[in-house]
């Protein structure tokens, strides 16, 4: 796969990695610093050198201007609504401080047993320095019985860090 410059000239992905979390838990966490794998399953592949990942926070293996994308799931039994749940991708720049990049919010509206939903965000991140910069994740609900969907056999969350050129 290449992308384009306007000049015309090919630049080919050089790192991409995705993780997902293989255990669901419920409520609010942050951040999600337990049961990351990197996906493995249905012969997924993954370009040059991946992500470090310890207790939730990932450091990127090389510089350069790389995009985020998180997509969640979520769900809620017993006829529960919840007007808001969603993930909050957090970027530190300092290796201590974080901020909100990016983050999406969704509902779950129902009347029946279960009602579901899900909802993705993403950023781009000028990765000029892999000492200092780094990120993770958290999820915020407003029912804690809310259920983040996950499965080590398939990705019903994902994560994806794909190094799309130099800085």
């Amino acid at each position: 796969m290449a992308i384009f410059t306007p000049t015309g000239q090919g630049t080919v992905i050089t790192n991409q990695d995705a993780f997902r979390i293989s255990t669901q838990f419920s409520g609010n966490v942050n951040p999600i610093s337990s049961n990351w794998e990197r996906v493995d399953t249905d012969n997924y592949g993954t370009i040059g050198s991946g992500m470090s990942e310890s207790s939730g926070t990932f450091t990127f293996p090389v510089t350069g201007l790389w995009q985020i994308t998180a997509i969640g799931a979520f769900s809620a039994g017993n006829g529960y609504r919840s007007r808001y749940n969603g993930i909050e991708m957090m970027v530190t720049t300092d290796n201590s401080n974080y901020s909100n990049a990016a983050r999406f919010y969704s509902n779950i509206g129902t009347n029946y047993s279960t009602g579901y939903t899900s909802g993705i965000c993403q950023h781009i991140v000028d990765v000029n320095n892999t000492s200092n910069i780094k990120v993770r994740f958290k999820t915020e609900v407003e029912y804690s019985g809310v259920v983040f969907d996950s499965n080590t056999n398939h990705s019903q969350n994902l994560f994806t860090f794909i190094r799309l050129g130099d800085t």
